[in-house]
């Protein structure tokens, strides 16, 4: 009855929920995809669509444990939802860590995300194009990193190292001489009785 009350109303609540605990129950899951699918091209909210996606998308990869199947609903979830936690944990799994796919996914969600989740994910995005021997790329968002976050030594440290093995030298000169001015400005305060922090000197001064 309630998959006929679909056929004339598709997307109906109290059909779609019911169906849904039905198939997921028994174990249907070709039943329960094809369920989800047929909800997704009635679908017209772009709400409602990014919860069928993420839905489908669960089961491909989650219960069938099929990630191959999943990724094109992730992909298109990604498209209007850049910063997904469920989407942007899929593909950490799903791809290697220094995988160029992952950097162009983890850079477009740090393009748009809050200020609680930009600098994470900027981090994120810096460590594994390092890793991955993406020289310029690294470079690019080990800035981003220090742009939110000045006093941040890991960028400034991994900055130091990059611009090394690359042989950019001036680069690396303008670096070092803003450790020093950080370091020069760390004394005057000790000078003035405010007190040292360690972590002002450059890691090459300790």
């Amino acid at each position: 009855c309630y998959e006929r009350v679909l056929d004339f109303t598709p997307g109906q609540a109290d059909a779609l929920t019911f169906l849904v605990e039905y198939f997921t129950e028994k174990e249907q899951w070709d039943h329960l995809v094809a369920l989800y699918e047929d909800a997704l091209r009635s679908r017209q909210k772009l709400e409602s669509e990014q919860g069928i996606l993420i839905q489908l998308a669960m089961v491909h990869w989650r219960i069938r444990n099929s990630p191959e199947e999943a990724e094109p609903y992730f992909a298109r979830l990604r498209k209007t939802d850049p910063t997904n936690p469920g989407m942007l944990t899929f593909y950490r799994e799903y791809l290697s860590q220094d995988d160029p796919r992952l950097l162009t996914i983890l850079s477009d969600a740090q393009r748009v995300a809050g200020e609680g989740q930009k600098l994470t994910l900027a981090l994120e995005l810096a460590r594994s194009a390092q890793l991955g021997d993406h020289t310029e790329r690294a470079i690019d968002a080990w800035k981003a990193v220090q742009r939110l976050e000045p006093s941040n030594l890991e960028a400034v440290e991994a900055l130091r190292d990059l611009y090394r093995k690359g042989e950019k030298w001036n680069a690396l000169v303008e670096v070092m001489r803003t450790e020093v001015d950080a370091l020069m400005t760390c004394t005057a305060r000790a000078r003035s009785g405010t007190r040292w922090s360690r972590s002002c000197a450059p890691k090459w001064t300790r």
